[in-house]
């Protein structure tokens, strides 16, 4: 079996699963995704979402809910136009070179400063599970003897980082 182009590998490595595979399945379904910039690339984050708005011929519209990030791009787009996405970007990784006085020429993964595009990933809906934790801390005790279910408690978690001189 012959070797896909070096852009559609360099594509299928920013395209996660298991959105490839659904797109692979449906091209012209539409997705929800979440593009992530890359932080590396020249010029930097805001830069990088310039880019990917220009390897998509444009702003996508605002989806409901989201707020404009730097790291992110949320659109929904059809199979064919991620896939789209992903080659355009894989263009802009790859360079032609020639090898030493054979005339070949081959494609190199470039410098990671080009590419404006980190990963391509679905935007869908997660859940919380938590039935493991109460047991792992022990709160189905206290839920059990109790009846100390957490009602009206708010909590939060702030770490700053660790200290690794503190005793």
């Amino acid at each position: 079996m012959p070797e896909p182009p070096l852009q559609e590998t360099l594509a299928r490595r920013v395209i996660l699963e298991p959105l490839f595979g659904y797109i692979i399945a449906e091209p012209n379904r539409e997705f929800d995704v979440i593009v992530t910039v890359n932080e590396d690339y020249r010029g930097g984050r805001s830069a990088a979402r310039e880019a990917v708005y220009r390897l998509l011929d444009r702003k996508p519209p605002e989806l409901a809910g989201y707020s404009p990030t730097h790291s992110y791009v949320f659109a929904r787009l059809t199979g064919e136009r991620v896939l789209d996405l992903g080659r355009r970007d894989a263009d802009a990784r790859v360079k032609k070179s020639r090898a030493d006085g054979l005339g070949l020429t081959h494609a190199v993964e470039d410098d990671p400063g080009l590419h404006a595009v980190y990963k391509i990933s679905e935007d869908h809906e997660v859940n919380c599970c938590v039935t493991r934790t109460l047991t792992t801390i022990k709160a189905d005790a206290a839920h059990r003897a109790f009846r100390a279910l957490g009602e009206g408690i708010c909590w939060a978690v702030l770490d700053t980082g660790i200290d690794r001189n503190h005793p």
